[in-house]
Parts: structure tokens; C-alpha cells; sequence
């Protein structure tokens, strides 16, 4: 009789998606600037809970980049300091010009807000004291200040400073923030960004949970299941894959486990290395949430982008089965699998 090792047993396969990412490098460095002040409480809404800065390319291929101090946080009493960076990377040089600093004053609710924010910045919007026409939000201008000619190829970095009273937020939320540069009153580009607002009254959402994940994996390999002789080194008093275990086991962490390990325990049967059994059991009876990585830890964001239609996975192990090898075993190597309605029984990893 067959082992009934079937996939589903054998392999927690679960599919991890490539989180998609878009953000802007924002520089920290701050130069000298005339900072001027010009305000006019206009209402806005905009984006929703971070405070980084997003560059943006001009027509004119300039670029402009938006950097709020204090992380992104203002608090109540507190001037908004901000440093803007020009960037002029085509071949003609720009003329003198101007800068706006332009704040909104309706706090955004929602991601969906926050990234269309983000992502309307461009080279033919200028926040002018209504609203950014890149993104039709509300917005208005609290400060202003004049920028020097920018050779090809030259960065100006200059700073501009709103203060405490021109602000002029309300309840604890994130608020819109963007920068129009414009030459000539032409609009050569605009950046947008957001600032947390931090009155000290206002009730703040409880903080967000952070779970830790621990990877245990084991060497790359060029086979699909870990040799005996190795589980054996792994799961050794000093080995790899129980330092591994021991470093998180009963703390507050998540392990993410290679399912490559468990299949290759399980595949030995009751020929698989004492050591190696123990260490299952102890994964077993872990109080930690277990969850699985990709089959032997593949570089799934590799996969996808070479066109992979789904998760690689192994298609079979039956070359490595002995019938033998499971006369007698427990559940803990040969668990029983429940098949769902309509699914074949014949083991198919």
C-alpha cells in the first residue's frame, strides 16, 4: 500500500504576494533659504496616514522633492519646517523663480485618498490658493519664496517655515501638503506629500499592531528534498534548523517555516534521523503561529516577474517514498489528510 503522504499534508503551500511598491527617496538635506509667509485658511482634503514626501519630474524634466522635518509630525505649538529640493537635469537652464508651499486643512480618511494624493503630483499643476490642479484637492498657500536660476544639471535645496498660528489645523489626521515650482509663471513642477497634525487633544487611533515573522530555512540546494545525512547535521544539539527553533520558539513571534524541512522529515518515514523527529515534534507543539514559506524558500518577486503564472511547487515526491518506511508511523510523519469534496485521493504533491 501506497504511504498516503499526499501534498496537502505534506506541503502548507501558501502564496505570498509581491507587495507593490511605490515611494520616493526623500533627501534630509537642508539649505539656506529665504522663507516667506503668505496665508490664507482655504479648506482641503487630501492624503491619509504617512507623512513621507513624493518627487515628482516636471515638464521640463524638472524635479522636485518635498521633505517635512520631524518625520512628518507637527505638533500643537510647533512651526512646520520644510525643505524643498529642485533638481534641473535637462540641458537649459531655468530662470529665476518661485515656490508655494500649499497645506490642505481637511484631514484624508482614507488610503484610496492618500494615493491618489500621492500620485497626482506632476509638471503641469500649481497649488495657486484653491486647488492643486493635479489633483483637484483643496488646498491653500502658507508660504512663499523665491528661487535662483538653476544651471543645467544643478540642485537648489532651499527651506521654508510656516508658523504655529498659520497652520490652522483641526482634530488629529493627516493632512495634504504639496509644492509648486513655478519659472516665469509657468508651472515647471509640483510635489506632494503629507503631515501628521498632532494638537495633544485630540483621541489618537490606537497604535497599529506589529507582528515579527522569523524565516527557518535551511542552505540552498540542488535537490527537492534535504538528504538524511544533513536533517541530521540540522537538527543536531548545535544545528542550524534547532538554533533556528530555539531562538523564537514560546516568543511572540510568527515562524515562517520552508515546507521543504517538514516534506523532507516526513518522506524518510520511520528511517528519519531521531534528531530530526524531535525537531518536528518541537515545531509541532510550538504556542507560536506557523506559517509556511514558498517551497524551498524560492524567490517568489523573481518568479513573478519572470512571467510565472503561480507559485512554483514541487509536482511530485513519490520517487522518494518507501512503502516500508511506513509500516508504523504516527501522525506526526504520515498526518492524515482530510480531502476536500470532489478532490482526488491520490497523493499529488
Amino acid at each position: 500500500m501506497a504511504p498516503a503522504i499526499a501534498a496537502c499534508a505534506l506541503i502548507a503551500g501558501a502564496v505570498f504576494a509581491t507587495p507593490a511598491a511605490a515611494s520616493a527617496s526623500v533627501p534630509v538635506s537642508v539649505s539656506s533659504a529665504s522663507p516667506a509667509s503668505a496665508a490664507a485658511p482655504a479648506e482641503s482634503a487630501t492624503p491619509a496616514p504617512t507623512p513621507s514626501a513624493a518627487a515628482n519630474a516636471g515638464a521640463a524634466g524638472v524635479s522636485l522633492t518635498l521633505s517635512p522635518s520631524g518625520a512628518g509630525t507637527v505638533t500643537a505649538g510647533a512651526d512646520l519646517i520644510v525643505t524643498v529640493e529642485i533638481t534641473n537635469p535637462g540641458e537649459d537652464a531655468l530662470a529665476d523663480g518661485s515656490l508655494d508651499l500649499s497645506l490642505g486643512r481637511t484631514p484624508i480618511t482614507s488610503t484610496a485618498v492618500y494615493d491618489s494624493w500621492l500620485a497626482a503630483a506632476s509638471g503641469d499643476g500649481t497649488a495657486t490658493g484653491t486647488a492643486d490642479a493635479a489633483s483637484d484637492i483643496p488646498v491653500s498657500v502658507v508660504a512663499t519664496a523665491p528661487t535662483t536660476a538653476l544651471p543645467s544639471g544643478a540642485t537648489h535645496t532651499l527651506q521654508l517655515t510656516v508658523p504655529a498660528a498659520q497652520l490652522q489645523l483641526g482634530a488629529w489626521g493627516v493632512y495634504p501638503l504639496s509644492a509648486a515650482y513655478s519659472v516665469g509663471g509657468t508651472a515647471e513642477a509640483t510635489a506632494h506629500a503629507t503631515v501628521v497634525w498632532s494638537d495633544g487633544v485630540s483621541a489618537t487611533p490606537a497604535p497599529a499592531g506589529v507582528t515579527v515573522i522569523a524565516p527557518i530555512t535551511t542552505t540552498a540546494g540542488s535537490t527537492g528534498l534535504i538528504p538524511k545525512a544533513e536533517l541530521e547535521k540540522y537538527t543536531a544539539v548545535n544545528g542550524t534548523l534547532t538554533r533556528q527553533l530555539d531562538a523564537v520558539l514560546g516568543r511572540p513571534v510568527t515562524i515562517a517555516v520552508d515546507p521543504r524541512i517538514i516534506v523532507s522529515i516526513r518522506a524518510l518515514g520511520s528511517t528519519a534521523p531521531t534528531s530530526a523527529v524531535s525537531w518536528l515534534a518541537r515545531l509541532d507543539a510550538a504556542p507560536n503561529p506557523v506559517i509556511p514559506l514558498s517551497y524551498g524558500d524560492s524567490d517568489i518577486a523573481a518568479e513573478h516577474q519572470a512571467g510565472a503564472p503561480e507559485l512554483l511547487k514541487p509536482t511530485s515526491f513519490a520517487y522518494a517514498l518507501d512503502a516500508a518506511n511506513f509500516a508504523d508511523v504516527g501522525p506526526l510523519i504520515e498526518p492524515s489528510a482530510t480531502p476536500t469534496a470532489g478532490a482526488s485521493t491520490t497523493p499529488t504533491p
